[in-house]
């Protein structure tokens, strides 16, 4: 095993400790939903989030130490709309970050925000 692998029987008879942002729920409104043969009319939040769900996993690959454990996992999109035609008003992103250090949960933290402000001032949506 590399001194780099996380070995949980190395901590025999403990569970370690995690400092995890639990469900880091993140609601995005288009602002302006719509039917699907005009998405021109519609601030298109199933586009921003899909977007969003992208970036975020950069939190992990490009803006943590690659020496600190981290797990960004994105476990649910859910739109205010169920219709197959219907661009909806408002999506929820619901997921978990996990890691070992308040320092790396702080800066997931700090990620988060601002990729969910920046992608959804890009895309019109809040």
């Amino acid at each position: 095993m590399s001194p780099l692998e996380f070995d949980d029987r190395s901590h025999a008879g403990t569970i370690p400790k995690h400092h995890a942002l639990e469900r880091p729920d993140v609601g995005l409104v288009g602002k302006k939903g719509g039917h699907a043969a005009q998405p021109n009319r519609t601030v298109d939040p199933i586009v921003t989030a899909s977007t969003m769900v992208s970036a975020l996993q950069s939190i992990a690959s490009r803006n943590a130490d690659p020496i600190q454990q981290i797990v960004v996992s994105v476990c649910s999109i859910e739109s205010s709309s169920k219709a197959f035609n219907v661009i909806p008003d408002a999506v929820t992103i619901k997921g978990t970050i996990r890691t070992m250090s308040k320092e790396t949960r702080a800066l997931a933290e700090t990620r988060l925000k601002a990729i969910a402000t920046s992608t959804c001032t890009a895309f019109g949506a809040t």
